[in-house]
């Protein structure tokens, strides 16, 4: 994913900006999914033995999922900040796999992503939509 944005930033200056803005709200919106994991506290399937921990993942809590906040968080943010048709559409197929991986995996049952996915995009869009009306991001 970080090389797609890096590609999306390197023409222009309002790229940067945009990338750079993104990945640093994005980190907040991480911060924010590891803080509603630990109060909803569903726990991952193989805690349950539905699948091994294939991934040697801690027993933290997975709901929602974190990567999927992340990556609906920066594709919602780059669909809106910098739209390039094709390479938004990279980040959602991108998106989509991680998702399915991480399901696959036994690291989440498939709720944790679609809740993450739709969270994650509300917050990129709404952080996106906030920075160009602020007059931070080009609009």
């Amino acid at each position: 994913m970080l090389a797609l944005l890096l590609f999306m930033a390197h023409d222009s200056t309002d790229g940067w900006k945009t990338v750079t803005a993104c990945l640093l709200t994005a980190a907040l919106a991480q911060w924010g999914a590891k803080r509603l994991a630990r109060y909803w506290r569903v726990h991952r399937p193989f805690t349950q033995g539905l699948s091994p921990n294939h991934l040697g993942h801690s027993l933290r809590c997975g709901f929602p999922s974190t990567h999927a906040v992340v990556m609906g968080f920066v594709t919602a943010f780059m669909a809106t900040g910098l739209p390039e048709p094709v390479m938004v559409t990279a980040l959602a197929l991108l998106t989509a796999v991680t998702g399915w991986a991480r399901v696959h995996a036994g690291a989440h049952f498939p709720l944790d992503v679609l809740a993450g996915w739709a969270m994650g995009a509300a917050a990129g869009l709404m952080a996106a939509l906030g920075l160009i009306g602020l007059g931070l991001l080009p609009g």
